[in-house]
């Protein structure tokens, strides 16, 4: 009788650690993507449509940031239909226009 309670709270165990490692799995997946619109608010975090930021350099130093912080290698950015332009210099001092791009 021992025997099965062992083996039943083994598969219990199992299953839960399981269930909690792809849950993080998941998470950990959603907060790589950075979402960017047209209308979308400067405020917004990007992490949803909803949320999106309205500079593409915002969320690509946004992104750039946590996956520094987290000790991660890949994320996306997801870029709704329209024109966005650069607003970082790609010069360490000043620079023109035609120094600008977006940038990492």
């Amino acid at each position: 009788m021992c025997f099965k309670f062992s083996k039943t709270l083994t598969v219990i165990l199992f299953c839960t650690l399981y269930s909690v490692l792809c849950t993080q799995h998941i998470f950990a997946q959603t907060d790589t993507i950075r979402y960017v619109k047209v209308g979308g608010s400067y405020q917004g975090s990007g992490m949803t449509w909803a949320q999106a930021k309205n500079n593409l350099q915002d969320a690509i130093n946004d992104l750039h940031q946590y996956l520094i912080d987290n000790n991660l290698t890949s994320g996306s950015i997801y870029v709704g239909a329209g024109t966005y332009k650069p607003t970082e210099s790609t010069e360490s001092f000043g620079g023109g226009l035609q120094y600008t791009a977006f940038k990492v």
